[in-house]
Formats: C-alpha cells, sequence, structure tokens
C-alpha cells in the first residue's frame, strides 16, 4: 500500500510540473524525428493537434489500474498519460529512490514511443483491429520485461492473500487482475444482488465460457449462511453466465457430525469452489506454461473437493494431447498447409479428413491439440482467435520431439521442488 501511494505521489509531482513547450516529449520528437513524429502525432489526436503545434505535447503520469494498458492518449488535453499501476512502473518501486524519478521518465518516454507507433499506423489508415493486435504485443513485451525487476505472478498472489482477509471491493479487483493476467477477459461488476465479476473464456467455434464470479473475502472460514447457492444461480441468470464459481481463502468442509459441511453438500456438482491457494497454484504454473483454454475452463467448470484442488490443477496443466491423435492431427494440418498455400487451414477444415473420422477426432479435439502446441513449442501459430486459423512452423517430428521434451522437463522441475520441499 506504501508503494503504491508513493507511486501516486510522484505522479502527482511529475504532473504539477510547469510545462515547457520547448523541452516537451513533443518538442523533442519534432526535433529528432521532424516528418514522421507530426503525422504520429496526428493520428494519435485523430487529426486535431494543439494550436501550438507537437511541441505542446507532452507525457503525464497517471493511475489507470495496473491490468490496463501501459498508456493512452488524452485527446482533450493532448497528453500522453503513463500508467503508474502498470507492472513496468510500478516495479520501479523496487530500485532506490534516487533513481526511481529517472527511470520513471525514461520507461515513460520508452512507453509513449510505443504509443506514437499507434498514431503512426493510424494516421496510414491501418486495419484498427491490427493496431490492437500490435498494441498487445507491446503490452506484453513491456509486462515480460517487468518480470526482471517484479516477478508479476508472486506480485499478484500477494495481492490476492492479503486482499482475502479484508474481502470486499480490494478483493474483487485482485480476483479480476489475477484471470486477466493469465490473458483471460475478465471485469469486475460488485454491487447489491450482482455478482462480484465475469470472466470470459474463448471457446472456438462455440460460445465462449461466461463465468459468474462470487469472491468471499473473510477473517473466517466460508461457511453455508455465507454463500447461498439459490443467490449465485440468480446473479448467473442476470448475467447470461454458463456457470458460476466461488472464490474463498478458505471453505468449511466439516460438519458438526464430522461428514462433508453444509457448503460442500449444496454446491458439490453446481458451484466449483475455488480457493486462494489455488489461484496461486494456477499463476504460477501459468508462469511456467500457459494453460490453454480448455484446461481454464475444465478447472473453473469443474467441481473438486477444496482439499483436493492444487492437485487437481496441477493434473490438469501437466495433461498433454495423445500421441498418436496429436501426430496424426499434426500430418493432415501440414497437408491442408501444402494445399492452400494462399489460405490459412482452421480445424473445420481438418476434421473432414476421412483419417480424421474414423478416429473420432473432433473439431474441439483439433483446436484443444493445435493450442496446446502453439503454448508449449510457438511451433503452431494461431492466426486468429475466431476461428482457430494456423500455420504451422516445423516438421511434425519436430514439433512431437519437442512436446515429448517439454513434459520431461516440467516433470523433472517438479520432482527437484518436491524433494527440496521435503528436505
Amino acid at each position: 500500500m506504501f508503494e503504491f501511494t508513493r507511486s501516486l505521489s510522484e505522479a502527482d509531482a511529475e504532473k504539477v510540473e510547469e510545462h515547457v513547450p520547448e523541452t516537451s516529449y513533443g518538442a523533442k520528437m519534432g526535433k529528432i524525428s521532424p516528418l514522421l513524429a507530426p503525422l504520429a502525432f496526428q493520428g494519435l489526436s485523430e487529426g486535431q493537434l494543439p494550436k501550438g503545434g507537437v511541441k505542446q505535447i507532452d507525457i503525464d503520469f497517471v493511475p489507470l489500474a495496473e491490468n490496463r494498458p501501459a498508456s493512452q492518449y488524452d485527446t482533450k488535453e493532448h497528453v500522453i498519460q503513463i500508467n503508474v499501476e502498470h507492472p513496468i512502473i510500478a516495479a520501479l518501486n523496487d530500485l532506490k529512490e534516487e533513481n526511481q524519478k529517472q527511470w520513471r521518465r525514461v520507461m515513460g518516454e520508452i512507453i509513449a514511443g510505443g504509443k506514437l507507433v499507434e498514431g503512426f499506423l493510424a494516421s496510414n489508415r491501418l486495419n484498427k483491429e491490427l493496431i490492437f493486435d500490435v498494441n498487445e504485443l507491446l503490452d506484453a513485451s513491456l509486462r515480460s520485461a517487468a518480470s526482471y525487476i517484479r516477478d508479476p505472478a508472486e506480485e499478484h498472489i500477494r495481492e490476492i492473500e492479503e486482499a482475502s482477509y479484508g474481502g470486499g471491493t480490494p478483493f474483487e479487483n485482485a480476483v479480476v487482475s489475477a484471470f486477466k493476467s493469465m490473458r483471460l477477459v475478465a471485469r469486475r461488476i460488485g454491487g447489491p444482488d450482482n455478482p462480484d465479476g465475469i470472466v470470459e473464456i474463448p471457446i472456438s467455434g462455440a460460445r465462449n465460457h461466461r463465468i459468474s464470479i462470487e469472491a468471499k473475502g473473510s477473517k473466517g472460514v466460508i461457511t453455508h449462511s455465507e454463500l447461498s447457492q439459490a443467490t449465485v444461480a440468480r446473479h448467473e441468470d442476470k448475467y447470461n453466465c454458463t456457470s458460476a464459481i466461488a472464490i474463498a481463502r478458505e471453505y468449511q468442509t466439516k460438519g458438526i457430525d464430522g461428514k462433508d459441511s453444509g457448503i460442500l453438500k449444496e454446491t458439490k456438482g453446481k458451484l466449483p469452489l475455488l480457493t486462494v491457494p489455488a489461484i496461486a497454484k494456477m499463476l504460477r504454473l501459468h508462469q511456467q506454461r500457459p494453460f490453454t483454454y480448455d484446461k481454464v475452463a475444465t478447472i473453473l467448470t469443474t467441481w473438486q473437493h477444496p482439499n483436493e484442488l492444487e492437485d487437481f490443477i496441477e493434473q490438469i496443466w501437466r495433461q498433454m494431447p495423445e500421441l498418436g491423435a496429436m501426430k496424426l492431427v499434426l500430418q493432415v494440418a501440414h497437408e491442408q498447409m501444402e494445399q492452400h498455400d494462399k489460405d490459412f487451414p482452421d480445424p473445420g477444415m481438418l476434421v473432414a479428413d476421412r483419417r480424421l473420422i474414423k478416429r473420432g477426432i473432433t473439431k474441439e479435439d483439433v483446436t484443444h491439440i493445435l493450442h496446446a502446441v502453439a503454448v508449449t513449442t510457438g511451433m503452431v501459430i494461431i492466426r486468429n482467435l475466431n476461428n482457430f486459423e494456423f500455420s504451422i512452423t516445423a516438421p511434425v517430428d519436430t514439433i512431437l520431439e519437442a512436446m515429448t521434451r517439454a513434459a520431461k522437463e516440467e516433470l523433472n522441475i517438479n520432482l527437484g521442488a518436491q524433494m527440496a520441499k521435503k528436505k
């Protein structure tokens, strides 16, 4: 909390500094790149530059939330706003105090440069979806860079653990941020008779999983009286969700008679109960190798006893496509790429192959295999998340070898960690 307050005070200090057009970011860029910079600023400002020209444009440091982009352009004030809560800026709080302001300005100008690229592309009328994708890549790169200063997974874990004792808005925001860090679409809702949030998981060729979140922070243990299945079902229906999930630090698991508690009996098979340690497990595993969307969906839609959650999560994370099916799908995919050299194939094209029909391999199976290979090896590139158009960048045998090696390496890493714990 101290670091956050310090970030805001420093941001305020930088904000009230007198704006000097001759030394502004716009003025400097106008001198360094007199032809391209004005074009880029014009693209950002939708063609409406300030009266004094680009030298009136500068950088400001403002809090915009951790899960928001690193910057945004204020068309009214003609300012590139740098998000002080973005990991790449927030991580600088870990540096020595005398270096922080200097490095904040350095990083601010680097981030502003990314914003200028967006403006330049917009001024050249590049497709808005492509500009969005470029920004996604830049943001991912900045978040990756921040991990050299501060571990993002451990930051999310610390945040959610601390917030779980008090509950309310801080806990709800921490839960949503944790899901967003796994590249899921999530947002907080909150308020009377509303879910605390919603998370969406993309499903190729089908309706996305839309899951309502009930985040129950507490200094004690969550019991049946604090989590009503009827209330959860009403929230789920109100927001047109496909399912719901409850999240808490701990649940009461034993009743007075020593058998399953009331909350377990009421939710079993209906409402998955996720714990804070389980989310921490997901974040750490996701950092090691990203979960595929179908695996996240399995975890968030499957009821497990709270005491068995962490083992279940690791089991799902470890799952690899069956070797024979994966080899066949990749072979058919290669053939489809050779036949359609002008268009990218998609899972729907593959499942029409008689060999896949004979094996009973569905479109969902193909999507799962392609996604697993993409996140594990990078040798399959998903070109379009809506229809899952893809390309393959390596021979089938090379991909199979990489998948097998990855599975063995992860097994060795985790065995080593377990042995270290025993010592």
